[in-house]
């Protein structure tokens, strides 16, 4: 069992970027970790769909025992969370500070990313 999957989420979750992290968010809850990392610090814009999504994932990683952290969203996705009235079932942490050294990811055996974890344009994945 891993026990953490992270997930950097760096452009709009519109609907193609809701298709793209639900299938992530897939093969995250197939690895049973105790939780997942969702990184809002790179979206701007969260859509209800998102939305939807998130609070499904909750479901199933509290039904795992799990739980789903969304990480670093900007204050507009904050707004967004409170006036869908989510943000008081999600889990949601404050930005990081840029002056905290973040530990690298290979520090942690038990810290896993999922492939292809990072959302970009596809101009970003044809390039790469």
């Amino acid at each position: 069992m891993v026990a953490v999957v992270e997930v950097v989420v760096t452009h709009d979750l519109d609907l193609g970027g809701v298709s793209r992290l639900s299938a992530l968010l897939d093969d995250a809850l197939q690895l049973r970790p105790e939780r997942i990392v969702v990184d809002l610090a790179g979206c701007e814009n969260l859509g209800a769909a998102a939305i939807g999504l998130l609070v499904e994932v909750h479901r199933q990683t509290a039904r795992q025992g799990a739980q789903l952290t969304l990480r670093s969203p900007s204050e507009r996705l904050r707004r967004n969370l409170s006036l869908a009235r989510v943000d008081r079932v999600l889990y949601v942490t404050p930005p990081l500070d840029p002056d905290d050294p973040l530990p690298p990811l290979q520090a942690d055996a038990d810290f896993a990313q999922i492939a292809g974890g990072h959302l970009g344009t596809e101009t970003d994945d044809a390039a790469a």
